[in-house]
């Protein structure tokens, strides 16, 4: 009895070392998921300047709207094979804008909304970026321009 009973206290003992260890990984894993925010900036400079990494950030088939000559907006979703790739460069005839989310409020979310604004010629096209499992990536591409 006594030999069970000391077993028993040490595999107790052991069980609860155990589980205390577990609850520290677990806690760290936790806080890493929470710490690992991808840098906006950094992901769209990235994006900018490397085309394989820009087709590997877009979630396909990315959904799109267009306006028409006919001031109707064409809505379809663009795959893979007809992503023409982007630069995000401006020029004197536009320039570009970031907003922290896709109601142009200043905020810390996981949504980015980068436009082109056009100066007095009609330019505004969006593209809407989430960050989704920590990872930045394009989900809409929207162009109003006149």
């Amino acid at each position: 009895i006594l030999v069970a009973f000391g077993l028993g206290y040490w595999t107790g003992t052991i069980k609860k070392l155990v589980d205390e260890k577990f609850d520290t990984v677990t806690d760290a894993i936790e806080a890493s998921k929470q710490t690992t925010k991808e840098n906006f900036d950094d992901f769209v400079y990235r994006f900018i300047a490397d085309s394989v990494f820009q087709l590997e950030r877009i979630k396909f088939p990315l959904k799109s709207s267009i306006q028409t000559d006919l001031d109707e907006v064409d809505t379809k979703a663009i795959e893979k094979n007809d992503w023409k790739i982007v630069r995000l460069f401006g020029n004197e005839e536009y320039r570009s804008q970031i907003y922290d989310n896709f109601k142009r409020e200043l905020r810390d979310t996981n949504e980015r909304l980068f436009c082109w604004e056009g100066v007095e010629n009609g330019i505004y096209v969006e593209y809407k970026f989430q960050r989704l499992g920590g990872l930045w990536y394009l989900t809409e591409y929207n162009d109003f321009s006149d």
